[in-house]
């Protein structure tokens, strides 16, 4: 006899199972396609809102012995029963589709529920597209995603099944549309996977025009296209050559390619902000950035100054591409593109370079025309790049983490990214360096900073405004608190002035305070426990902050530190949040320019 404590759950369902085996107490049987499936109808009822219905309702299979299930396979019915009594679902990558489609007829919540999870876990080459299609069947968001994702990050590869040449047309746009679509070398792979959907049915050819406007021929070669114009699936289609055709323009004429705003020239990958780390004691090298969906990992690179990467969720560091061996770098972006203004490390001559985020390429532009300078302010306004004072560079204070008075000069220069061409504009009213600038209506405002005092540098509350369409210098408020090596960023008609050092041997400044352009007033907004911050960026809905120093206690005492910590700062509520991510360097050293590409986050 069976102890009251022992009649678990699990022991009475094991027990109907073997009764079910042995065909004891069975009151009906399940037909499907002539096999049938003895069971029990309480059982069936317990488990299955479907059967529940069917034998206490008015239907006719109510009092039935034999019930036909025409929509359902032997082989899915019998997983299906056998997970019920059970409670172990048999799921293969073969009999999953059956399988669903059974429990879906038949109600179980919780065996569609395991085939759900089991698709989102056994996404891979052979069943991204199976999985993808039973997801938009029955609605599961999450396994649609995610099945997308995986061909999105793994492109190349799953272009060339068989599978892909049998996906729709609205599949293939989404794919060549995606910002996230993934290629191992080049966008010439993505050219090549269309060509191949193209050729796999001859009704097809009908969208060749669809199909190419999505292919960025922009972000190709000028050698690549060359070859590509004659391709059979081009030569005839005049869409398609105006497509070839524009690339090669925008390839030849590089200077104008930051200017130039289109869906052909926008980068693909999952890359969202690059921020660089480097100053006059450090080069600074160049890393590619990309997202692993199987194994994600982060890999740190550590050489000489570094580049760092981060996204709202995670980050991931792959191999050098480029090393950029540069000193005493100001940065600014447009679109995707990073203009850096250097000096070189052998020369002590000045150095423009320019990023390509599209192509992971530098490459050299003219030089600023004047002696070399670190610490100067750069600001982008529509096509020119105006650079503002710092402080001249010499063999005797490269070697020196300090500069003498007379290094500061007040020296300013306008870049225009067409022409690649310098001119000299209106001097600042007096010589700066370690300033931040930002611009807001075609004004450039330039605070704080380091200014000549009587026997030394000093720091600085001052502010300065530069009219770009007037060419003439503004002085605007005082800011309320005077810093250098602080960052500013402009939000609509607001600035924000976060971090940097006082005045004072090792003050640094904790407060936040911000600037109304229009009432012309300061706000001290918050204090925080980031004290010399480096580098900032506004991003969609916050001014994200990376590296520099923060104040912390050792043993009662107040001791700043370097950081590799990332910030937000919203500016709607005002409050400084610090993210989930770092740097990849713990002690990061100064960080001089944060890029944010466009459309990705």
């Amino acid at each position: 006899m069976a102890d009251i404590n022992d009649l678990t759950p699990a022991l009475i369902m094991s027990g109907q199972a073997q009764q079910r085996e042995n065909c004891i107490l069975c009151d009906v049987q399940l037909q499907t396609e002539g096999k049938l499936i003895p069971a029990h109808r309480s059982v069936l009822a317990a488990a299955s809102p479907f059967f529940e219905a069917m034998f206490t309702s008015e239907f006719k299979e109510k009092n039935d012995t034999v019930v036909k299930l025409n929509d359902i396979t032997p082989d899915a019915l019998e997983v299906v029963i056998d997970a019920i009594y059970k409670f172990n679902l048999e799921l293969t990558i073969q009999n999953l589709p059956e399988v669903l489609a059974a429990a879906h007829m038949l109600q179980i919540s919780g065996i569609i529920e395991k085939c759900k999870i089991h698709m989102i876990d056994n996404i891979e080459k052979r069943t991204c597209f199976t999985f993808l299609a039973l997801g938009e069947k029955y609605e599961f968001k999450d396994v649609v995603s995610k099945a997308n994702e995986f061909v999105l990050s793994n492109f190349t590869e799953i272009s060339k099944t068989s599978e892909f040449k049998s996906i729709s047309k609205d599949a293939l746009l989404y794919y060549l549309a995606s910002d996230a679509l993934h290629f191992t070398q080049s966008e010439c792979e993505v050219f090549e996977a269309a060509c191949l959907w193209l050729e796999a049915d001859e009704d097809r050819i009908q969208y060749v025009s669809d199909v190419m406007k999505l292919v960025r021929f922009m972000l190709m070669t000028a050698n690549t296209l060359g070859t590509i114009v004659s391709h059979k699936m081009l030569e005839n289609n005049s869409e398609c050559q105006k497509l070839v055709t524009d690339a090669l323009v925008y390839q030849a004429n590089i200077y104008t390619q930051p200017l130039i705003v289109s869906n052909q020239n926008r980068p693909r990958g999952k890359l969202e902000v690059l921020t660089i780390d480097g100053d006059r004691h450090h080069p600074v090298g160049m890393t590619h950035v990309t997202k692993s969906f199987k194994n994600p990992k982060m890999e740190t690179k550590i050489f000489h100054g570094t580049i760092s990467a981060f996204s709202r969720v995670r980050c991931f560091i792959t191999t050098v591409q480029q090393v950029m061996l540069k000193r005493s770098l100001s940065a600014v972006q447009i679109n995707n593109f990073l203009f850096v203004f250097g000096t070189d490390n052998d020369s002590l001559l000045p150095v423009t370079m320019r990023y390509n985020v599209s192509t992971n390429h530098w490459i050299d532009l003219k030089p600023v025309p004047r002696q070399a300078t670190v610490s100067s302010m750069c600001v982008i306004i529509d096509s020119y790049i105006y650079l503002f004072g710092g402080m001249f560079v010499s063999p005797d204070i490269v070697q020196s983490f300090y500069y003498e008075k007379d290094s500061l000069t007040n020296i300013a220069h306008r870049y225009s990214i067409s022409a690649n061409e310098w001119v000299k504009i209106e001097d600042m009213p007096q010589r700066l360096g370690k300033s931040a600038s930002c611009s807001v209506k075609k004004m450039v405002h330039l605070c704080g900073g380091t200014i000549v005092g009587e026997s030394a540098l000093k720091i600085t509350d001052r502010h300065y405004a530069f009219d770009t369409v007037a060419s003439l210098w503004l002085t605007k408020p005082a800011m309320r608190n005077a810093r250098a090596g602080h960052v500013m960023e402009a939000v609509d008609n607001s600035l924000y002035v976060i971090g940097g050092k006082g005045r004072g041997a090792n003050y640094y400044l904790e407060c936040i305070e911000s600037y109304d352009t229009e009432s012309e007033q300061w706000t001290e907004i918050e204090n925080t426990s980031v004290v010399g911050v480096w580098n900032a960026s506004f991003v969609s809905d916050g001014i994200f902050i990376t590296g520099g120093n923060i104040m912390l206690m050792n043993e009662g005492t107040p001791q700043n530190a370097r950081t590799s910590r990332i910030w937000k700062f919203d500016t709607t509520s005002k409050k400084l949040i610090e993210q989930p991510i770092r740097l990849q360097v713990a002690d990061t050293n100064h960080v001089s320019a944060m890029m944010v590409l466009p459309k990705l986050w």
